[in-house]
């Protein structure tokens, strides 16, 4: 059969494409192995089922009434969203009725009968939830520390099963905070192997087809290891972060701990991969680094790994991903009214996934101290991991060359099937109290009872094996992962309404809300509505430094990372401004004189009215 050419709109010639080729097999032979792997890994699944009486049945139930109604559902991630913050049973009983007790929530019959009850024995009846909650809590977190973790992290090795452990929490706000952070993951670091080199042999857990690899493994979050990590700064912010790093690296090396960079916001993915780059180059350790396939970006991010990977000599672990902060990245930049840095549509994400898996594939080391990628499919949808399987198997890899991770308590039945299997797998393992973990509980939460969660379609719902095992077609061409434009998304209305209504009517009728409503996010209003606005703000004449300042005004006090985005109108009042007799305000606006926001916005108008578009 002929061997598929690379994709002419995504794929640029490059080094790392052309060692791919010769060893690429036929779409065919890949598609028919990965559907029955596919269909071994659901039939084995399926039939792996949790008892009456254990403790993860009855969660399982409470995600399981979550999924037939997205009313209870909303209101019941509220509750757990607010309930480390109550202290009494009284609290606990008044929110709980406050959220699930409210008209429209069809609440599971014992809540309901709880409530109904709960005047005359409030104490019980919140003492019930509660545990129910900590112990739903319990099932995704291990433990607030390493030692209260270590008998289930023990349970996971006798079972079969690697792990990787984290520190719950997200970004650190203060020196004392990051110092706190930085120490937790040094006694990770030091404690954890100290504990493992005692626990029995596990061939498939501890070897992949090079050799050994580190039984004990970490994943860092950088930016809770500075508080002021901002890639505005990035040679600061490199330097501050590989002088935090340093510590737990150099012990890791000592120790041969495995160290994973988590990636979290898009607006750190470029830190985050050169951080990584230079702590590889500078220290000899175990190293690893996640990529996120719903980035627009990941084919180019997998391609830039390979290309470090090959020019240095390094060899690394890559954990593919699909990402975890979807939501806050639509939201974020359609308030902003930036381009959207992800996929809107899950059938790109698993396609890109898919091609990312090849890229990083084609760049496995065959031979030890060879440079390249050994990659880890962090996933629990059984068609992504046949995928990758399949090809390793076509392209003469054994399947030990490949990691399989997954999430601590996500996914019991798909990790039994693979356990079954002998495949090699890893299991992310998160340390921390209920309070900082509460947006990490609420995601996970969130991803099980997801209308698009492949878990709940596949072992809840039992789809059929034809939908699930399907290959992901995007509904229109791949497009380029660099497009300019902003995209308008469904949740634009929403987002501008709650925006304006939020900030009220003064603000509604200020140039700025003028600029939200006639910028990226309203785009399609009628032009007469934009020809009125701009007679309601004055004159297209007049002197320039008035417009300078009813254009800078509003911006006051804001810092760069919130400017808002430039309009068209705003390069007609630069030139003006220029232009109208103020040549002393146009160069302390070119010399970036002025203070505050004013500078970087006016500055940045100026530049584009000179130069043409600049980038955001």
């Amino acid at each position: 059969m002929p061997t598929p050419q690379p994709h002419a709109d995504t794929d640029p010639p490059t080094h790392a494409a052309s060692r791919e080729a010769p060893f690429r097999p036929s779409l065919e032979e890949i598609e028919s192995l990965a559907r029955q792997i596919g269909h071994d890994l659901l039939h084995e699944g399926r039939r792996h089922r949790t008892g009456f009486f254990s403790s993860r049945f009855w969660s399982e139930q409470m995600m399981g009434w979550a999924m037939r109604d997205s009313a209870f559902r909303t209101q019941l991630l509220r509750f757990v969203d607010v309930f480390p913050m109550l202290r009494t049973s009284a609290q606990v009983y008044e929110y709980l009725g406050e959220y699930l007790g409210s008209p429209g929530v069809a609440a599971p019959h014992w809540i309901e009968l709880g409530l109904k009850a709960g005047r005359f024995a409030k104490g019980v009846f919140a003492a019930g939830v509660a545990a129910q909650i900590a112990a739903l809590a319990g099932h995704f977190i291990a433990g607030a520390d390493a030692p209260s973790a270590l008998p289930r992290l023990h349970d996971l090795w006798l079972d079969g099963s690697a792990f990787t452990v984290a520190l719950l929490g997200e970004m650190c706000l203060s020196d004392e905070e990051a110092q706190t952070y930085q120490r937790r993951y040094l006694d990770l670091v030091t404690t954890l192997p100290d504990e493992v080199c005692r626990w029995p042999a596990q061939p498939a857990a501890e070897r992949d087809h090079l050799g050994p690899v580190p039984r004990a493994s970490v994943s860092v979050k950088p930016s809770a290891l500075v508080p002021r990590a901002d890639a505005i700064d990035f040679e600061g912010a490199i330097r501050s972060l590989h002088e935090a790093m340093r510590p737990l690296l150099d012990a890791a090396a000592q120790r041969q701990v495995l160290v994973h960079f988590d990636m979290e916001q898009h607006a750190l993915k470029d830190l985050t991969i050169e951080l990584f780059q230079r702590c590889c180059e500078a220290i000899d350790f175990p190293a690893g680094l996640a990529l996120q396939a719903y980035l627009r970006s990941g084919l180019e991010d997998a391609r830039r790994i390979v290309a470090w990977t090959q020019r240095t000599g390094r060899q690394v672990t890559v954990r593919l991903v699909k990402g975890a902060y979807w939501d806050y990245e639509v939201i974020h930049a359609e308030r902003m009214g930036w381009p959207v840095p992800v996929w809107t549509d899950k059938r790109q994400t698993d396609a890109c996934f898919e091609r990312m898996t090849e890229v990083l594939l084609a760049a496995a080391p065959r031979r030890p101290g060879e440079g390249g990628v050994k990659l880890a499919i962090g996933s629990h949808n059984v068609r992504s991991i046949a995928h990758a399987l399949a090809l390793a198997n076509r392209s003469g890899l054994p399947d030990q060359a490949i990691e399989i991770q997954m999430l601590y308590g996500m996914a019991d039945q798909l990790k039994s099937a693979v356990l079954d299997r002998g495949w090699r797998l890893r299991q992310y393992v998160p340390l921390g109290e209920l309070l900082p973990g509460m947006a990490y509980l609420v995601r996970r939460l969130l991803e099980n009872t997801s209308n698009q969660s492949w878990l709940r379609a596949g072992f809840f719902e039992e789809a059929p094996e034809d939908t699930l095992l399907a290959p992901p077609v995007p509904p229109a061409p791949f497009p380029q992962a660099d497009e300019g434009q902003a995209r308008r998304h469904e949740l634009s209305p929403a987002i501008e309404a709650a925006v304006l209504q939020r900030a009220g009517p003064r603000f509604c009728r200020c140039p700025t809300a003028v600029a939200v409503r006639g910028g990226p996010l309203g785009q399609q209003r009628p032009e007469s509505a934009r020809a009125c606005q701009r007679r309601r703000r004055g004159p297209r004449g007049g002197p320039g430094r008035g417009r300078l300042g009813r254009l800078a005004r509003p911006q006051a006090g804001r810092t760069r990372r919130h400017a808002p985005p430039r309009g068209r109108r705003d390069a007609q009042t630069a030139r003006r401004a220029v232009g109208h007799g103020h040549p002393r305000g146009g160069q302390d606006l070119a010399r970036g004189r002025c203070r505050g926001l004013r500078s970087h916005r006016l500055l940045r108008v100026l530049r584009a009215t000179r130069r043409g578009p600049v980038r955001t």
